[in-house]
């Protein structure tokens, strides 16, 4: 390779040109973004063949380096980092005409706070009721007790078998595909695969987290299965490989698939007022169809191209559908809102590495009670919260200095705080958004007699206000009224 650019952490050096004796010379061009300074300071420069230049990259404070991109006849190559640098510096030997950009990047402000956790999974879906965080990972279904958290985090994780490590009355061996969660009839549906050689079996695993028993049903159809849903009445619907799979909650049995050809590769499913909307991989937009598999459709973006990787999938409390799409090779980070029967497309980007391979997101969607989306920007290592409001946004940094979390998938609890983890993380992140008990953005006297009123209460206590209840025990008592006189004045987004 030509180009010889070796990026350190060295904290000192002055710059020096080292000359090789050639008479060839080559123009070496600099150019960088607001929000740090390089040497030499951008322009143009003519150097001999072989001269090794040292370049210095220093951000300004509330600032860091981004990533550095270098041009040689048109083709790019770029370098970022995993965590936020204030300085570094390379040696690079002028060999061609090139071009070096450096790109800073303001810091994100941090939000909320994380709780490590003593395994690392990768949630795809997370569900919250009762008090707790329940996900699948591997072979296991998780649960993670707030309760137990705002005391003793390490006591707060417990973990149950949902399958067994060979393919029931088969010798198929668990991969992937554990990655759906719905809970209904008092039970846990998840998917679970097997492979042997070039064929893998599917299961759909029902975990009952009273007993902590499981059983399996499988199924033909049963392909590539992502998310899934309960009706609320009796049928789990799923996402699979070519349509929606149907099993019926009452009589243990499958009833069927509805077929939503040309869109393939369903990844989210959303059922609403009689019909199942979806995004996938293969879909394009945000697709629709009745819950008679009937009238299938897609709602397209005005760049089409932008949402042929749509992932998740929510809606507000009006019943307005939001979707993320994501793609790295087109430098796509966006979320949708569905306007009519168009997507109207919100980019996210300035807050992603801009390089030619920048990653993957946004991802998870979620709702707070002020209406406010947040989303889980994934390799960005932030949370996103977006008001549809003013049609504007700002990210938070996920909490990790060493930029190791990546926010994937989040969930609201009862309080109105935002819970997010990461793929591959140990860290579960918390948005506390709980404390601004009436939502105006403040924390102050008001949310302090809001307290008040509730004071000595319990769930079946007339006064009950369970957004009151701040450490999750079903009491309000002298513990919340502190938790909130410690942040007295805070603000929130």
């Amino acid at each position: 390779m030509l180009v010889s650019l070796v990026m350190t952490l060295l904290l000192g050096g002055n710059n020096f040109i080292t000359n090789v004796s050639s008479e060839e010379t080559v123009t070496l061009t600099l150019t960088a973004t607001d929000g740090g300074t390089i040497n030499p300071s951008p322009g143009n420069y003519t150097y001999t063949i072989g001269t090794v230049v040292h370049i210095t990259m220093t951000a300004d404070e509330g600032w860091c380096i981004d990533h550095v991109k270098l041009n040689k006849v048109g083709e790019w190559w770029g370098c970022e980092w995993y965590y936020p640098l204030t300085f570094s510096e390379a040696w690079f030997t002028v060999d061609h005409n090139y071009t070096i950009h450096v790109h800073f990047h303001r810091l994100l402000a941090s939000i909320g706070k994380t709780y490590s956790l003593p395994v690392a999974n990768s949630p795809w879906m997370m569900i919250y009721t009762d008090q707790c965080i329940w996900w699948r990972g591997g072979l296991s279904i998780l649960r993670f007790d707030l309760t137990k958290a705002m005391v003793n985090v390490s006591q707060a994780l417990s973990s149950w078998r949902v399958a067994p490590e060979t393919e029931p009355n088969g010798t198929g061996y668990h991969e992937s595909f554990d990655i759906g969660l719905a809970y209904g009839g008092g039970y846990f549906w998840s998917s679970v695969g097997y492979r042997e050689g070039e064929h893998t079996a599917y299961y759909l695993s029902r975990f009952d987290p009273t007993t902590h028993e499981y059983r399996l049903w499988n199924c033909s159809y049963l392909v590539n299965p992502r998310s899934m849903i309960f009706d609320g009445n009796d049928t789990i619907y799923i996402a699979v490989e070519q349509g929606i799979a149907k099993f019926s909650v009452s009589e243990l049995s499958w009833k069927g698939r509805m077929n939503t050809y040309p869109y393939q590769g369903l990844v989210t499913i959303l059922l609403m007022n009689d019909k199942i909307y979806f995004t996938g991989a293969n879909v394009g937009g945000i697709g629709h169809i009745d819950l008679d598999g009937t009238n299938l459709g897609i709602y397209n973006a005005t760049t089409p191209v932008t949402w042929r990787n749509s992932f998740y999938l929510t809606a507000d409390e009006n019943g307005v559908l939001w979707a993320s799409t994501t793609s790295a090779v087109y430098r796509i980070h966006m979320i949708g809102k569905l306007v009519g029967t168009t997507i109207k497309e919100y980019d996210l980007s300035e807050d992603y590495n801009s390089s030619i391979q920048c990653g993957d997101g946004p991802y998870g969607l979620c709702f707070d009670d002020q209406g406010k989306l947040w989303v889980a920007g994934w390799y960005s290592h932030c949370i996103f919260c977006f008001d549809p409001e003013t049609e504007t946004y700002n990210g938070y940094d996920a909490g990790n200095p060493d930029g190791s979390n990546m926010p994937y998938y989040l969930v609201k609890d009862d309080i109105n705080n935002i819970w997010g983890w990461g793929e591959g993380s140990v860290d579960m992140n918390l948005v506390e958004l709980s404390l601004d008990i009436n939502n105006d953005g403040t924390v102050n006297i008001v949310d302090i007699v809001a307290v008040g009123l509730a004071f000595d209460s319990t769930p079946q206590s007339p006064n009950w206000n369970k957004r009151c209840d701040l450490n999750y025990d079903s009491a309000v008592n002298i513990i919340d009224i502190v938790r909130v006189a410690l942040h007295f004045d805070e603000t929130y987004p």
